[in-house]
């Protein structure tokens, strides 16, 4: 077959700004929008086991956590008659999160236009 290359077993072309073997040289592969060399590959292999063994024996943090916490705590401010805007004030959630995650506790939309047209017409 004429004219055709295989390229796979073939090492990367090296650009001539990047340092091969360092993050720099991986920063310049990116940008040159190159694939890695050998030596960047071997670097970012050792780099990305050395970040997973570092962080292997931490707890996980999780926001997830922390959520649920604030909902727990915006469900007992709802109980003791605090509006949505207040809750979401002293939670740091916002309005729309209390309305998803605690339907019975917040108005809906159509409650609140109900609620506003019916202060328009002074009922």
């Amino acid at each position: 077959m004429a004219g055709y290359k295989y390229g796979g077993t073939q090492p990367a072309p090296k650009s001539p700004r990047t340092i091969c073997g360092s993050e720099k040289g991986l920063w310049g592969h990116r940008y040159n929008n190159e694939p890695y060399c050998t030596e960047c590959r071997e670097f970012a292999n050792t780099q990305r086991l050395a970040n997973y063994h570092a962080n292997k024996h931490k707890p996980p943090t999780s926001k997830r956590l922390e959520s649920i916490a604030k909902l727990e705590k915006a469900k007992k401010l709802f109980a003791a008659g605090a509006s949505q805007l207040e809750v979401a004030r002293k939670t740091g959630l916002s309005r729309s999160t209390l309305r998803r995650h605690l339907p019975g506790h917040c108005w809906t939309y159509k409650q609140a236009a109900e609620h506003g047209n019916a202060l328009r017409r002074g009922a």
